[in-house]
């Protein structure tokens, strides 16, 4: 019962730090294709040739519409982007979104690693997204978080935060509490919480 409990509180630890990251990605793309835009008519998921959203994109906005509308407020863009799963956002960042999506939202990104020729950053930021939609996911259908890949995970989180903005993920280091979780897990001998950064700096030197 005590690894039970310790179990979803690591799960928790997690989607504290998706959540933020949640938010730097949706924060970035609506600021961008907002500020991008030249009809300053709507919002810019309104404008069909603005960004060409798949069905289930209209129909989530749609929904997110609806639940704003119910609970009494006016849609506005932001409630709407509030409102807006992680679904969503994941599903911006695939191939058939690359003119209309993320040449206009890299220029919003602050810490795309090195720019070498052939850098194909579009591929890599992709990936960083995909890994934490699938973490998402595992972790919201309460799936046990293996230890193997615990520092994989915690670092995937911040790898996306820093492709946004480094400062967001240093800030999510110092509030993370999966290294003391990791330290803490009954009937086991402590595990140095350094090895979180030292993972995070093995990650960051393959990157370059």
């Amino acid at each position: 019962m005590d690894e039970y409990a310790w179990a979803v509180h690591f799960s928790a630890a997690y989607m504290e730090l998706i959540c933020h990251v949640e938010v730097l990605l949706r924060n970035v793309v609506h600021r961008e294709l907002t500020q991008q835009r030249s009809n300053s008519a709507g919002a810019w998921f309104d404008d069909h040739q603005y960004v060409q959203l798949s069905g289930p994109a209209l129909a989530s906005i749609r929904k997110a519409r609806r639940r704003i509308t119910s609970s009494g407020h006016t849609p506005t863009a932001d409630r709407v982007v509030a409102g807006l799963t992680f679904d969503f956002w994941r599903f911006l960042f695939v191939a058939a979104h690359q003119i209309d999506v993320w040449r206009r939202v890299r220029h919003g990104l602050k810490g795309l690693p090195g720019s070498r020729r052939g850098t194909n950053h579009f591929a890599i930021f992709e990936r960083a997204v995909v890994d934490v939609y699938d973490l998402r996911n595992r972790v919201a259908h309460h799936e046990p978080i293996r230890l193997s890949t615990a520092l994989q995970n915690h670092e995937s989180i911040l790898l996306l935060a820093e492709y946004i903005d480094p400062a967001a993920r240093s800030w999510l280091e110092s509030i993370s509490r999966v290294g003391p979780l990791l330290a803490a897990r009954p009937g086991f001998p402590p595990r140095p919480t350094s090895s979180l950064q030292a993972y995070g700096r093995r990650k960051r030197r393959n990157q370059r």
